[in-house]
């Protein structure tokens, strides 16, 4: 019986597959709409506060920096007595909804990762460090899309 009906398989199986087919859905760039500079509004750290200088204006920019990631300024420098030490800037999007900042050479620095709400982003600035142990230090904070700086301009 089975035998007898598989050719009903074999010869519909092209068939259902040929009709309409939904349209794929199109995703906003979110590189594109998220490059930009802004002015970051730290709320309290906690559970104490961080050593690292967290900039008062970044720039998001659209151009590559590798391994998926966009280029950011600006550096970041190191807390005492480390402060000759600088961290690159670097930023992607994340899980389509939100974006993440990162100032780290792999085993230190700090992370933003920032949520659209309204005009502005919201999120959380994290000390990030490659051991594992206390609670570091985080903070709330608020971007607000702002004219770049000259110091900042590409």
């Amino acid at each position: 019986m089975v035998r007898r009906y598989s050719w009903m398989l074999w010869g519909l199986a092209p068939v259902v597959g040929c009709g309409p087919q939904p349209a794929p859905s199109v995703r906003p760039d979110p590189v594109g709409s998220w490059a930009a500079c802004y002015e970051l509004r730290l709320g309290p750290w906690e559970p104490e506060r961080s050593g690292f200088q967290v900039p008062r204006v970044i720039h998001l920019d659209s151009r590559n920096a590798g391994n998926g990631y966009k280029r950011a300024a600006p550096r970041l420098h190191a807390p005492a007595p480390y402060q000759r030490i600088t961290f690159d800037a670097r930023w992607r999007p994340f899980a389509m909804d939100s974006l993440r900042v990162i100032w780290s050479d792999g085993f230190g620095g700090l992370g933003v990762l920032l949520t659209p709400d309204g005009d502005s982003l919201i999120g959380r600035v994290r000390e990030l460090h490659d051991v594992l142990g206390p609670v570091f230090p985080s903070a709330p904070v608020t971007a607000a899309r702002v004219t770049c700086p000259d110091s900042l301009a590409s």
